[in-house]
């Protein structure tokens, strides 16, 4: 029996989202395909439709027909059924979009507590973490200690958005951690920078 699982997280409502969705055949006791997806910034009913999406695009894809696909959203799982109306104009087009994906599959949508969905909890909130983590790694990047020479002694190092002044004859820095520690990243760099000349 292949069951599909899905979930859609939003820290912030609307905030940082993710879609997570999972393909699990319990005769083999396996999980056939899992795809964690990062959003954007996103309401949680936006996520939860995203994610439903994605799993319906793979049981498409895999040609995997009358397959039981559970759900926490009740709104999205009610909606699908037709029990409730879709009232929010951003959720139209996924909704749209949902029901066609349904037609073709002819997948059947089931609403199980959240304790029932922790791969597809799982897969969405590791999307927003994951997301943070490349960005914090891109942040760092932009945010590199670069010197330049200004006469033999002074330098200007440019410290992620501020520039400071660093005297290396006087051993001085415009930084205000240079103030209270007497040493700093920027001399540091501004000493480097000398070196390679």
């Amino acid at each position: 029996m292949i069951i599909g699982y899905f979930d859609g997280a939003s820290r912030g409502n609307p905030g940082e989202a993710g879609a997570g969705a999972c393909i699990v055949d319990f005769d083999k006791g396996q999980v056939l395909w899992k795809e964690s997806k990062y959003l954007g910034k996103r309401t949680n009913n936006e996520a939860e439709y995203e994610a439903l999406i994605l799993l319906l695009r793979e049981l498409l894809q895999r040609k995997l027909f009358n397959c039981v696909v559970k759900g926490d959203s009740k709104l999205v799982v009610n909606q699908m059924l037709g029990e409730w109306k879709v009232r929010e104009p951003r959720l139209l087009p996924l909704a749209e979009e949902a029901k066609l994906l349904i037609e073709k599959t002819r997948a059947r949508l089931q609403w199980i507590p959240r304790q029932e969905n922790s791969l597809a909890d799982s897969l969405s909130n590791q999307a927003i973490d994951e997301a943070k983590k490349s960005k914090k790694q891109t942040d760092h990047d932009v945010a590199k200690v670069v010197a330049r020479m200004v006469s033999d002694y002074i330098f200007v190092v440019r410290d992620g958005q501020e520039e400071y002044a660093v005297d290396l004859k006087h051993k001085n820095c415009s930084c205000p951690s240079f103030a209270v520690e007497k040493n700093c990243v920027h001399m540091e760099e501004a000493l480097k920078e000398k070196n390679q000349k």
